[in-house]
């Protein structure tokens, strides 16, 4: 993507380029970088860009970004994400998954108050994923010296890594986030960030797990 694509989505956005730079998860130098053409986004961040200027011209999206809600990122990543990942009805959800308990709304809205997480904390997380450290900082759109770091207790995450690590933390035992570890579209970092993001920002319709009569 050229310099010039990024600097009018931001521009479009109405975005300083730290706000911009909240929003892709990088840092205000990198922003700069790639605005300058001294370094392309790749990866993630690419994909991630790639949405945004797909969703400029979508009516839906541009409805969004005047929700009072917006000036959240994770709102927004979660409003670039669900074209992609939910577009089924209540009738068209298989009977599988609609005897999975949802995560619940009370742990959701707590997840959102990021709290500190040791580096034990964040190593049970990723083994509880099954995820390599490449793997997991791919997830979170890190570098592998990052992931390092914290697992060594060396720099605490923070910000929107610390808000998805509280989410995973919260979630990852429920019997929804394991149907959806199970599903054939996990190996997508994108698609699992979706569903984390669902049960916080969606209206996913309540499935009650069933239960056996005594």
């Amino acid at each position: 993507m050229s310099p010039r694509r990024i600097r009018q989505i931001r521009r479009t956005l109405g975005f300083s380029r730290r706000d911009f730079a909240r929003t892709l998860w990088a840092a205000s130098k990198t922003v700069m970088e790639w605005e300058s053409g001294k370094r392309s986004p790749v990866g993630m961040h690419h994909r991630l860009l790639a949405l945004w200027e797909q969703g400029l011209v979508n009516s839906s999206f541009r409805t969004a970004l005047q929700d009072p809600r917006a000036s959240d990122p994770m709102f927004l990543l979660f409003r670039l994400l669900r074209p992609l990942y939910w577009n089924r009805s209540a009738n068209d959800i298989p009977a599988a998954e609609k005897t999975v308990a949802p995560l619940s709304s009370s742990s959701t809205k707590n997840s959102l108050a990021a709290k500190h997480l040791t580096p034990g904390r964040i190593q049970a997380i990723r083994n509880s994923l099954g995820f390599s450290q490449g793997d997991f900082a791919h997830f979170l759109w890190i570098t592998y010296s990052t992931l390092n770091r914290w697992e060594h207790g060396h720099a605490p995450p923070f910000g929107m890594h610390l808000r998805i690590l509280s989410l995973l933390e919260q979630n990852l035992r429920t019997p929804a986030f394991q149907a959806t570890l199970r599903s054939p579209r996990s190996a997508d970092h994108l698609f699992l960030l979706h569903q984390l993001l669902e049960y916080s920002f969606g209206d996913r319709p309540i499935l009650k797990s069933k239960r056996r009569r005594t």
